[in-house]
């Protein structure tokens, strides 16, 4: 298979595994939640869904994830005046996790205070939103009954991730879907193949070389043994 489908082949798996976090973000966010008191919005899973994102894609498509999946899921459970503020708070959740999420070994001491910083930043987001546009009291119910989102999204994705990071079939199919450590390891590929071509033409140089001095030598030997012959 050429270069060229084998990236093409990467980018499709990728926007469909990018569609399919959206496409789980929408239903764990709008259909499985339960309604906070007083009406302060509701518990869902979606945002630990979109933690796990980061988990597999890169920072582009994890932004995606969560920015589209939760718009609709806003759309599709009634929360329209809440879907710009929503595209944001997701972002923010993503952005400020992602790095750690994707990139290191995820262990409990050091990606654990960044899911929990990131929900933070999140929740601020929505916090700040209801004061602007309702009020005080609004931002007190945020911060208080609203601190129990993120409580779940935290402890689920925490979780799923770790789980996750310790099967290699997952592990394999995250590699599979990281174009820029692919484009590493064909460079990587490229420079070897570039190093095994020049080493064996090194080795047409030197072997022509070493037939000259044989037939050469061969020259020299055979009238000499016709000239004891012809005596």
């Amino acid at each position: 298979m050429s270069l060229k489908s084998k990236k093409s082949n990467m980018n499709t798996r990728l926007v469909a595994t990018t569609s399919l976090f959206v496409a789980i973000t929408f239903v764990a966010t709008a259909f499985i939640k339960i309604g906070m008191p007083g009406g302060t919005g509701y518990i869902h899973i979606g945002d630990a869904v979109i933690l796990i994102a980061c988990y597999f894609l890169p920072l582009p498509y994890a932004i995606a994830v969560g920015a589209i999946g939760g718009a609709f899921a806003d759309w599709a459970a009634g929360y329209i005046p809440y879907i710009l503020i929503t595209i944001l708070a997701k972002s923010v959740l993503v952005v400020s996790t992602h790095y750690v999420i994707y990139n290191k070994k995820i262990t409990t001491w050091y990606a654990l205070p960044i899911i929990i910083l990131g929900n933070l930043l999140s929740l601020l987001c929505y916090a700040f939103h209801d004061l602007i546009f309702f009020g005080k009291g609004a931002f007190v119910a945020n911060l208080t009954f609203g601190l129990i989102q993120p409580a779940v999204a935290i402890v689920i994705s925490f979780f799923m991730i770790i789980t996750f990071s310790k099967i290699a079939i997952l592990t394999t199919f995250k590699e599979g879907l990281n174009l820029k450590k692919y484009a590493h390891k064909r460079i990587a590929e490229e420079a070897m193949h570039v190093e095994q071509n020049i080493y064996a033409e090194e080795l047409n140089k030197i072997e022509p070389s070493k037939t000259d001095d044989v037939s050469t030598l061969k020259e020299d030997i055979i009238p000499a043994d016709k000239e004891e012959g012809s005596g």
